[in-house]
């Protein structure tokens, strides 16, 4: 069996066993953030993002090789994404240069995409804790095999 190994950082990585035949199926996670990358600034949250909605958003940086865009933070905002991105701004590295985003309906929306992009791209995320639901509900993290947020 040979195996081929890739850099997927820009995109999270799960794997698939197939049980009859023993074969594994690498599938890439993606962000599904529709906006960006843009420079991670002021001027650019303020003419790039929309006041009052709801989103999601990935910091990170480009590899300078291919320009793919790594993502090393992911949060959300339940009310306010502009807001949210310019209060980070007081994070910003050399890891997060860059930002992503995309708009969501509704906060439960929101909560899921985090949670999703926090489990698919944990391993390279500065992240320290599992994405709070949003208050006064008992969303269950999307993802089945979560152990960190209780799910009942």
């Amino acid at each position: 069996m040979n195996v081929t190994v890739h850099d997927f950082r820009q995109e999270g990585m799960s794997e698939v066993i197939n049980a009859e035949t023993a074969q594994v199926t690498m599938t890439l996670a993606s962000l599904e953030m529709s906006y960006g990358p843009f420079d991670f600034d002021d001027a650019t949250i303020e003419s790039k993002v929309e006041e009052g909605k709801l989103g999601n958003y990935a910091l990170g940086y480009e590899r300078e090789s291919d320009k793919a865009f790594i993502p090393t933070y992911v949060g959300r905002s339940d009310t306010d994404l502009k807001t949210e991105l310019k209060a980070k701004l007081s994070t910003k590295s050399p890891t997060r240069k860059k930002f992503k985003f995309g708009y969501c309906a509704t906060a439960k929306a929101a909560f899921e995409k985090e949670c999703k992009n926090y489990h698919d791209f944990r391993a390279q995320l500065e992240n320290e804790i599992h994405p709070q639901r949003p208050e006064g509900t008992e969303y269950p993290c999307p993802v089945t095999t979560c152990k960190e947020l209780d799910n009942s």
